[in-house]
């Protein structure tokens, strides 16, 4: 996905580029999602318009990769694969690399990390953020459709779980 990229728009920024090639891969950071929400630290998504990210904790990359991919899922889910055809075209028409790597604030202005993070609460577990969420990323959670990130959903632990679904504290 990186070469595709590359090749078809140039020089995009981190939060795309990773987002997308995770997104495709149909790698899921279902640890890193939890965490996110369990901590509710803010994340400041501007951190995420260079081209690369250097210098950074391993700790502090795993999360710079989820919050990439809810980018990402963000746009699917609030305008479907449509979104991100869109998203590659404005990338594409940039007229300059600063341009280019405003893509956030040019396809969705005003969209900051904690309606980012709200989107996926929503998506993966039917909840807004809030005391409700809170109790069930304190404790295990459990997860299916681990292989694609859009369709990942977990919940808190029923008395039996399905096969399909991983149980665990993240």
């Amino acid at each position: 996905m990186h070469a595709q990229i590359h090749a078809t728009i140039g020089c995009t920024p981190f939060w795309f580029n990773e987002g997308m090639a995770t997104y495709f891969a149909g790698a899921t950071p279902t640890r890193e999602w939890v965490m996110m929400m369990r901590s509710g630290e803010p994340f400041d998504l501007t951190t995420l318009e260079a081209p690369a990210i250097l210098d950074v904790k391993a700790e502090n990359a795993s999360r710079m990769y989820a919050v990439s991919l809810a980018m990402v899922l963000y746009i699917v889910h609030h305008a479907g694969e449509v979104g991100l055809r869109e998203a590659v075209r404005l990338a594409q028409s940039a007229e300059s690399i600063p341009a280019a790597l405003e893509l956030w604030s040019r396809t969705r202005p005003n969209v900051e990390y904690r309606a980012v993070l709200d989107s996926l609460a929503q998506n993966v577990f039917g909840l807004p953020l809030g005391p409700e969420l809170d109790a069930i990323v304190r404790g295990s959670v459990c997860c299916h459709n681990l292989r694609t990130p859009a369709d990942l959903a977990c919940r808190a632990p029923a008395a039996e779980t399905t096969r399909r679904e991983i149980c665990r504290r993240y």
